[in-house]
């Protein structure tokens, strides 16, 4: 019985609860709706970009060189355009990471370093991408796999993929 004295009751704190809560409102300040939508934004792009698109034309490397109407000198010409332009790309990013190595190093600026390392993955991308391209033109064959154009561009890949 004694505590049941000592307990506030909810009447004496409805006053104070209203006044906290009219002014205090917690989910505005934090712009709950911003974040929210901000999330589901973010977790749409990150679904469309991880999603596997059916493609456009399922076809043969000679039909669509028919369908597009190239030549082989077209082809080759375009090939040694990608080829190039993925040495290019591999170069900037080693560059760009050269560059990390030296603000971290020389510079102490550890996190212009991490930020720099960061900026060489596009180039590293884009340099996959190109040389991948390269190597389907080279192969005459679309549809190839990665599996396929690490065997074929890389020696030591042939000790890990025994068939």
């Amino acid at each position: 019985m004694a505590d049941a004295k000592h307990k506030p009751s909810g009447k004496k704190f409805d006053r104070t609860r209203k006044f906290f809560a009219k002014r205090l409102n917690f989910k505005r300040w934090m712009s709950w709706n911003e974040i929210k939508g901000s999330s589901l934004n973010l977790v749409n792009m990150v679904k469309s970009v991880l999603a596997i698109k059916e493609p456009e034309h399922i076809e043969t490397f000679c039909e669509a060189k028919a369908r597009l109407g190239l030549s082989d000198a077209d082809i080759q010409y375009q090939y040694q355009r990608i080829w190039w332009r993925a040495k290019v790309m591999f170069a900037v990013g080693v560059l760009v990471l050269i560059y990390a190595c030296y603000l971290v190093v020389y510079a102490n600026v550890v996190a212009g370093g991490i930020v720099t390392c960061l900026a060489a993955g596009p180039s590293f991308a884009l340099s996959f991408r190109d040389s991948f391209w390269a190597y389907q033109i080279r192969r005459q064959r679309l549809g190839c796999t990665v599996e396929e154009w690490v065997r074929d561009n890389f020696w030591v890949a042939k000790l890990w993929f025994r068939d």
